[in-house]
């Protein structure tokens, strides 16, 4: 009995030890009442990332947390188990800023509020650094125009400068909002001259200074020219290919054909069909900055050979491949990165021009840097001319002065690329007239079919007066649908009250004498979310890649056969950014090079009526001018890990997929 007593004993002390290690209290709550805060770096400069700390220095965690960053930016809230947290923001404008953090946990009553103050200060300024001078061509001869231009490596800007020539005439002073600056010349005698540059900013003690040395040579004049063509004996409907000969003459030379039937053409070699069995007269204009010659030769053209197809030879006869006539392009947003055009097999690159920066008398120096670095890798080029208009002239322009102001801008623009680039290799140019006037937000005010048609008829009138080669392209239109829900969405994703539907408004084009004032229609089907070749009725939200055939069928309405040019189209990509109105649209990386890919081989195959298809974009996500988080840098096919700092180009999946893509381009 006494050992049953005392086993008994023993199992109700072991319960009673066991309740108390399970009914042991929790440690009390202990509220937040310090926090530390700091951040890096200590100089702070705008849209510079500041990286802030805070440590908890007495409270029970977890601890819920708001930061304010005492700017317009929305307050970061969260929840952490560390006692240590941070957050990372850049502020855009200089001035003093309160940081406030906001801490507490389930006992803190009132929470606890920190502040810090900080101050954003004005970059630095920095002397200029690092000048050069330089000057293209190599050779400079008389009667010829130099480019030259300076550089600086480091120094803040905008840059004042003073260029003179060393031949006598007045020297040029201006201010240059880049490191690159540059200016033409034409020396009118022979001789050796010394250009000189002088640089300063606002704080150079001692302007910077450069020299260089030039001759410059007698220009020689063209001699020897003369025609040759193959085949000798030409049919109608055959190709027939032309090539100038030069034997002597300083170069460039400035190749310009006529084929006697209304045709006309530019360069050493040509291609052209005749329709009609005739003795045609080809003539030839051969010139350079000091003479010019001209010469004819005479091709008689035979009717086409007729031939029996026997039953046994139809059996072999396979009909001939769709006829090439695409163009590979893509938006560029820094023009010395088309090098990765070149390299991709596209042929084509579109820039951008700010009628607003030009008045007269004109300054090219915008135009010229985009195609000094276009025309050597690519031959053919998509300029899009954009408001808003210069001051002076109406947002948007309606009043004949207006339109006349137009008028001479695109004849100025025109004659000057064709004058400057096509002798020195470029061989298509063309003229985009606005974009997305659809919109309030682009067109400057409620969108006017027939306002934009007034423009658009200006416009081309003025490229084809200035240039009659060039080619002009109404403007790509936003996809917006047609359903009244479609615009009410459309108001919200592009951000203006004023939208037109796109098929409406290319209906009023038209009804107001569009046709006839463009060479081809600008389109931008980009694809939404939606594989490319997704059926337009299978779509819920109208952007979709297909919504091109539906514009091409308004075209037939109104017995319009021109071509359409998809002078934008891209998808963009998912990201942990914020994108905003374009969340919905992201799409993974293989998915790009996959849709991008598609929709080429689709246009190519379905719609011969379609031209150049300008990819958006190349390298938006390569410069450092747009936001970390702006959309544009999410469909580009190229990025740097730090577009910030000059780090290496790195290409997306779609860049390759698009290299090895196979092209059957017409350009």
């Amino acid at each position: 009995m006494p050992l049953l007593l005392l086993a008994v004993g023993g199992l109700l002390l072991a319960g009673a030890a066991s309740w108390a290690v399970q009914a042991a209290p929790s440690p009390p709550c202990r509220p937040v009442t310090d926090v530390a805060l700091s951040y890096t770096p200590t100089l702070i400069y705008p849209e510079t990332p500041v990286l802030f700390t805070a440590g908890v220095l007495s409270g029970s965690l977890p601890v819920t947390y708001t930061w304010r960053f005492g700017d317009a930016a929305a307050p970061v809230s969260g929840r952490t188990m560390s006692p240590t947290f941070t957050v990372t923001h850049a502020y855009t404008a200089t001035g003093p800023y309160t940081l406030t953090l906001t801490a507490w946990n389930s006992c803190t009553l009132p929470p606890l509020t920190s502040t810090l103050r900080i101050t954003v200060a004005a970059w630095p300024c920095l002397p200029p650094a690092g000048l050069t001078l330089t000057y293209t061509p190599a050779q400079v001869y008389t009667f010829t125009a130099v480019l030259f231009t300076g550089r600086v490596a480091s120094g803040s800007l905008p840059l004042t400068y003073t260029l003179a020539f060393g031949d006598g005439t007045l020297p040029i002073t201006g201010t240059a909002a880049g490191p690159v600056l540059t200016a033409t010349h034409t020396f009118t005698a022979t001789g050796v001259y010394s250009p000189s540059l002088t640089a300063w900013n606002s704080c150079t003690p001692t302007p910077t200074h450069q020299i260089v040395s030039l001759t410059v040579m007698a220009c020689e004049g063209v001699a020897g020219v003369a025609v040759n063509y193959r085949p000798a004996a030409p049919q109608v409907g055959e190709v027939i290919t032309f090539t100038a000969s030069v034997t002597a003459g300083t170069p460039p030379w400035d190749l310009r054909w006529a084929f006697g039937d209304g045709g006309t053409a530019r360069g050493p070699a040509v291609t052209h069909t005749y329709t009609a069995p005739l003795t045609w007269t080809v003539t030839l204009t051969a010139g350079n900055r000091c003479s010019r010659r001209i010469v004819t030769a005479e091709v008689a053209v035979a009717p086409p050979s007729h031939h029996l197809f026997m039953p046994l030879l139809l059996r072999h006869f396979e009909p001939p491949p769709w006829p090439a006539h695409l163009g590979y392009g893509a938006v560029v947003a820094s023009a010395d990165h088309v090098i990765s055009l070149t390299v991709m097999g596209f042929d084509w690159a579109k820039g951008l021009i700010a009628w607003g920066s030009a008045r007269p008398p004109y300054d090219w120096a915008d135009v010229d840097n985009q195609l000094r670095e276009f025309v050597p890798r690519v031959r053919h080029v998509l300029l899009t001319v954009i408001g808003p208009p210069p001051e002076g002239v109406g947002n948007p322009p309606l009043s004949p002065e207006d339109l006349a102001a137009f008028y001479t801008f695109t004849l100025a623009l025109a004659a000057h690329v064709s004058d400057t680039w096509r002798a020195q290799g470029l061989e298509t140019v063309a003229y985009e007239i606005w974009n997305e006037p659809n919109l309030g937000s682009e067109w400057g005010g409620m969108p006017n079919a027939a306002q934009y048609t007034a423009l658009l008829q200006h416009g081309y009138r003025g490229v084809k007066a200035g240039d009659s080669q060039a080619l002009v392209v109404s403007a790509g239109l936003a996809t917006t649908g047609d359903s009244a829900a479609g615009l009410a969405w459309a108001r919200r994703f592009y951000g203006t009250p004023e939208v037109i539907g796109d098929l409406a408004f290319l209906r009023g084009m038209y009804d107001h004498g569009a046709r006839g004032y463009f060479d081809a229609l600008g389109s931008h089907p980009y694809g939404g979310s939606y594989p490319p070749d997704t059926p337009p009725d299978q779509v819920v939200i109208p952007i979709y890649f297909r919504r091109a055939e539906e514009q091409h069928q308004v075209m037939l309405d109104y017995g319009d056969s021109s071509a359409i040019w998809a002078t934008e189209f891209g998808w963009v990509l998912e990201t942990t950014c914020d994108l905003g109105e374009h969340e919905w649209m992201e799409v993974s990386e293989a998915q790009q090079a996959e849709y991008l890919v598609t929709a080429y081989l689709y246009a190519d195959e379905q719609w011969p009526w379609m031209g150049p298809m300008f990819l958006f974009n190349l390298d938006h996500a390569t410069v450092y001018w747009y936001k970390r988080c702006d959309p544009v840098r999410w469909y580009s096919i190229t990025y740097r890990q730090d577009p910030y700092s000059p780090g290496p180009i790195l290409p997306r999946q779609a860049f390759s997929r698009l290299r090895e893509m196979p092209k059957h381009s017409a350009w």
